[in-house]
C-alpha cells in the first residue's frame, strides 16, 4: 500500500520469480480476494521477466559499491541511490525511469535562474520511432525517360529528428548527379537531366538513436522513342518519264535531334 497502491492503484496482473514467499498460499489467496492476477516466470528465461532481472542485477551491482564507501553510514545515502537510478537513461530506449513515470527529469539541485528552471521543467519530447510513408506511386518501378527531371517527395515521421541517409544498389550517392534536401517531415530526390546511368535501386533509411526504417525504391531511365505508327498516303506523279515507277524513298524525323534520315 505505501509503495505501489497508494501511487498508481491496484495492478491487474504481479509478475514474480518462484520464491517462497510468492508461491505460498496466503499470497495467492490475498491477491484472489483483490481480483489481481499472479503470474510466474522460470529461471533463465529472460522472455518471460528479463528486464527486471537484469535491473536487479545492476541495482545488486550498485548497492554492493555504494556500501563498501560507506561501511557505518550507508543507509543515510539510500536516497541519492535511488535518485541516480531513477535518473539513470536506459539505451534501448533513451528514457529514464523518472520521464516514464513523470514525463519530466525533476532537477537535482535548486537553480536561482527561473529561465533554467522553466526550461528544465519542460516535458521532455517523447520518441516517436521513425516510420517512412512511401508514395504509392513509388512502390512499384519508377520510370522516366532520358533528360527529364526527377523530383520525388518522400514524407517520413519521427522523433527528435531523424538521420537521414541514402544508397544506390549499396553503395553512397553521387552528390554531383544526385541532390538530396532533408527536411523535419520529408526527404526529396532531385535529379536536373536524368540519365540511364541513373537507373538503379534507391535505399532510403530514416534513423532515431537505435531505431531506423527503410524504405527501396527502383528507378528505371529509358530512352525515349515513339510510340505510334504512321499512315502514308503517296499519289503517283502525272509525268512518269516514259519509265516504270518500281520504288520510292521514305523520310522519318527523329524527335530527339529533329535530324531527318532516308
Amino acid at each position: 500500500m505505501e509503495t505501489v497502491e497508494r501511487y498508481f492503484g491496484l495492478p491487474e496482473d504481479i509478475v514474480s520469480d518462484r520464491g517462497p514467499q510468492f508461491i505460498s498460499r496466503v499470497w495467492k489467496a490475498f491477491h484472489s480476494l483483490l481480483g489481481v492476477a499472479v503470474s510466474l516466470t522460470s529461471g533463465y528465461h529472460p522472455q518471460l521477466n528479463g528486464q527486471t532481472e537484469r535491473k536487479m542485477q545492476e541495482i545488486g551491482r550498485f548497492l554492493r559499491t555504494f556500501c563498501h564507501g560507506h561501511q557505518d553510514s550507508w543507509n543515510q545515502f539510500l536516497g541519492w541511490a535511488e535518485y541516480a537510478q531513477n535518473s539513470l537513461r536506459q539505451p534501448s530506449t533513451g528514457l529514464t525511469p523518472f520521464q516514464y513515470v513523470l514525463g519530466l527529469q525533476p532537477l537535482l539541485f535548486p537553480w536561482s535562474d527561473r529561465r533554467t528552471i522553466r526550461r528544465l521543467l519542460v516535458p521532455r519530447e517523447r520518441e516517436d520511432r521513425p516510420k517512412i510513408r512511401l508514395p504509392r506511386t513509388l512502390r512499384s518501378r519508377y520510370v522516366k525517360h532520358v533528360g527529364e527531371q526527377i523530383n520525388l517527395v518522400i514524407p517520413f515521421i519521427g522523433k527528435p529528428k531523424p538521420v537521414i541517409s541514402w544508397t544506390k544498389d549499396g553503395q553512397p550517392l553521387d552528390t554531383k548527379k544526385v541532390n538530396i534536401r532533408n527536411s523535419d517531415k520529408d526527404s526529396i530526390l532531385f535529379i536536373r537531366k536524368s540519365e540511364r546511368i541513373d537507373s538503379g535501386s534507391y535505399e532510403m533509411t530514416v534513423k532515431v538513436d537505435s531505431f531506423e526504417d527503410k524504405a527501396n525504391l527502383i528507378i528505371q531511365i529509358i530512352v525515349d522513342s515513339w510510340g505510334f505508327s504512321a499512315a502514308l498516303d503517296w499519289t503517283p506523279p502525272k509525268d512518269s518519264g516514259n519509265t516504270e515507277i518500281t520504288g520510292n524513298t521514305i523520310q522519318k524525323a527523329d524527335k530527339l535531334n529533329l535530324r531527318s534520315s532516308g
